[in-house]
């Protein structure tokens, strides 16, 4: 496992991280947090000198950088992959084509989106039925500029990909109804119907609540204090419950690529976290792809991300946007990541 990869690794810099493996491996626990430290700095020397973190993939886990390759590998091996974007960059939408197609070797897992609910289910199983179906159609027959999102065009590639290898596609949003109701009255307006989605009986651990409320204060530049809090987080919880469901339904066991934005497939309250309940024992990734701009480094994507990057792997990229001067805690671009 080598913590710097390609040619901005110099021998010398190659040679201390064996050294310092090696003279980590058995030390004390002090010691072995010292050289944790040291590791980190080595890593981040090279956005430290001023180099780009476009193009390259961090393992938050294990603070090192990796290769394509092994990105591929990890997903080729989940059963659940998770894909975060933010939704403005097209890059983006580039890339879970491609791990889409990665996830699809030897298998047939299903496309679910964060962007259609799951009442729009039958328009997308109506355009499927078309002999051929025509990718750009899905958009138009599912509302999707209508709701807000970006371009269609621009996640057609991962339609086209999907089709290519006739993976099933998936609703994956609970329906506007559902989603106004828990608004109004929280969860427990679901009644029955929350038995059917994995660990909405059971509250965020604490930590992972906080969290969840700072990326609601940086979204929305601070939160009055008259706001529904409660209710922001049970909407937030239905979305991300939902989701998993429909993951969890896959397709033959053959699994589910999650098609989402990147706070959706955090690994402290989102996603990963309900399959985790609802899934025990499945093995999940959990990717996210930033943008760099106004971020040009390891440190400065963590602060932007409330702290913390919870996630297996990301992915940086060009493009994005700053964050707002109001914003302090994670990745406020753009509100819909968290809607």
């Amino acid at each position: 496992m080598t913590l710097v990869q390609g040619p901005r690794a110099g021998g010398a810099e190659r040679s201390f991280v064996k050294i310092m493996r090696s003279e980590c491996k058995e030390a004390p626990r002090p010691v072995m947090f010292s050289c944790g430290i040291a590791l980190l700095l080595l890593a981040l020397a090279g956005t430290a000198r001023g180099e780009s973190l476009d193009g390259r993939i961090w393992v938050p886990g294990e603070q090192r950088f990796a290769a394509p390759a092994e990105l591929a590998a990890a997903v080729r091996r989940a059963h659940f992959v998770l894909l975060g974007e933010t939704h403005s960059v097209e890059r983006h939408h580039e890339l879970q084509a491609r791990f889409v197609a990665a996830a699809a070797a030897g298998r047939r897992p299903a496309v679910v989106f964060e962007m259609i609910p799951r009442d729009r289910q039958p328009a997308i199983d109506a355009w499927r039925a078309a002999e051929p179906p025509d990718p750009a159609a899905l958009g138009p027959a599912v509302g999707w500029e209508e709701r807000g999102w970006p371009a269609w065009s621009q996640y057609q590639p991962i339609v086209e990909t999907a089709l290519r290898r006739d993976l099933p596609l998936r609703a994956g949003a609970p329906a506007d109804t559902t989603v106004r109701r828990v608004g109004h009255a929280g969860l427990g307006a679901l009644g029955p119907e929350s038995t059917a989605l994995p660990g909405l009986d059971t509250p965020l651990p604490s930590r992972a609540r906080e969290r969840l409320l700072d990326t609601l204060r940086a979204v929305h530049c601070g939160l009055p204090e008259h706001a529904p809090v409660d209710r922001m987080i049970a909407v937030q919880r239905l979305r991300d419950a939902s989701m998993a469901e429909r993951m969890m339904a896959g397709h033959k066991g053959a699994g589910a690529v999650l098609i989402a934005g990147h706070g959706h497939v955090r690994r402290d309250y989102g996603v990963p976290l309900y399959l985790a309940r609802g899934a025990p024992g499945r093995s999940v990734v959990s990717i996210a792809f930033f943008g760099t701009v106004g971020k040009q480094t390891v440190a400065a994507q963590r602060k932007a991300a409330g702290g913390t990057l919870p996630f297996d792997f990301v992915w940086f990229t060009p493009g994005g946007v700053a964050a707002p001067e109001c914003a302090s805690g994670p990745n406020p671009e753009p509100p819909s990541n968290h809607r």
